[in-house]
């Protein structure tokens, strides 16, 4: 039978060993120290100390008085110390598993259909469904905070698809002052003393939102539309030299007729 190859580390001597951490401290915040001092200051301390730390023995509670006594002595730093900082914890409610689950199954029956999901639609989903479960608007905003965490938690993610534009052409001054001066001399010689400028203008009247949630590593976020990504029309504007506008009118664009 082979020897057994010492062990390894420092040599283990009976009846000593470490102490586990016990974690018998416990943090108060600020916001219930102050509601603590408010309570004695209308209540006193036996009801303050039975109503906050009931279960506490009676050796317990008498440490547990002195350290009230501390905090009433800075009470003017804790009072003001509540307000709260963006370093600060402040409690607020949140959704339940079931809410949210149902905020994620719209999604991804909305996602499942081409339906481009922007944040603006999440946060007023989840402030609908909110009110519907009696969270008031006060206790719960769809934050930052709780958008990142819902997303991480059911793996989605805000994706954008590519865009195409165009580049303006690096002698667009050059062209714009030429057609100025040659404006200039049809006015002085044609002798014309009232100008008009009109100009036609797009404007979308639909728009489908450029970025959407979407599953974690999909390859081809798509999103369904009509046949194109927005709808617009032509508006023609018109003034004339005095500064005077006119109505303006637009121009829809109508299929073809069969």
């Amino acid at each position: 039978m082979a020897p057994k190859s010492p062990s390894k580390g420092r040599t283990s001597i009976k009846g000593i060993h470490q102490k586990q951490c016990e974690f018998l401290r416990d943090g108060v915040s600020n916001g219930k120290k102050a509601a603590i001092i408010k309570t004695y200051l209308d209540l006193g301390m036996d009801t303050t100390v039975k109503k906050y730390f009931p279960s506490l023995s009676a050796a317990q509670q008498k440490n547990k008085k002195r350290q009230i006594y501390k905090w009433i002595q800075k009470k003017e730093s804790i009072f003001g110390a509540r307000a709260p900082t963006k370093d600060s914890i402040s409690w607020t409610l949140v959704l339940s598993d079931y809410d949210e689950d149902y905020i994620a199954h719209w999604i991804r029956d909305l996602r499942r259909e081409g339906v481009p999901v922007s944040p603006f639609m999440l946060e007023n989903k989840a402030k609908e469904v909110a009110e519907d479960a009696g969270i008031g608007k006060e206790s719960f905003s769809a934050s930052d905070s709780w958008k990142k965490r819902f997303l991480s938690k059911y793996r989605l993610s805000l994706r954008r698809k590519t865009r195409i534009g165009q580049i303006t052409p690096a002698d667009s001054e050059k062209v714009a002052q030429e057609f100025r001066l040659e404006v200039l001399k049809t006015i002085e010689e044609d002798g014309i003393v009232e100008i008009y400028n009109a100009d036609q203008t797009a404007m979308n009247y639909e728009y489908l939102p450029s970025r959407t949630y979407d599953a974690k590593g999909t390859r081809t976020v798509w999103i369904h539309n009509a046949g194109a990504e927005k709808k617009r029309m032509t508006v023609m504007l018109l003034s004339d030299m005095h500064g005077n506008r006119k109505t303006p009118f637009a121009i829809l664009k109508q299929p073809p007729s069969r």
